[in-house]
């Protein structure tokens, strides 16, 4: 298992794609997190942050694959961290202008 990083903006969706191969099934999608799969059990689906992920900064995704034997090669798996950027803010606004009680107009 090799865990890769993907970097998302506040606000974004991450687009998650496995692929399973070699005698493999029923794949699954988890998460350290709290965040929402689209459809946990497609190879393919989305994955919307919880309230925690974006307050960690991160969540790991996990994607797993079973055979139907038994054994040390029954599973597998991989993982992907997902790192949450929060977005900049911006303020203008005019200072205040603060005259004396006394100042002569």
């Amino acid at each position: 298992m090799r865990a890769m990083t993907r970097h998302l903006c506040e606000g974004e969706i991450a687009s998650l794609s496995g692929n399973v191969s070699g005698g493999f099934n029923s794949p699954e999608w988890t998460t350290s997190g709290d965040g929402i799969f689209q459809n946990p059990t497609s190879p393919n689906t989305d994955y919307t942050p919880g309230v925690n992920d974006l307050l960690n900064g991160s969540a790991t995704i996990y994607f797993t694959a079973q055979t139907n034997g038994v054994g040390a090669c029954s599973e597998t798996s991989d993982s992907l961290v997902l790192t949450f950027v929060v977005s900049p803010t911006a303020n203008a606004w005019a200072a205040p202008t603060i005259l004396p009680a006394n100042f002569p107009w």
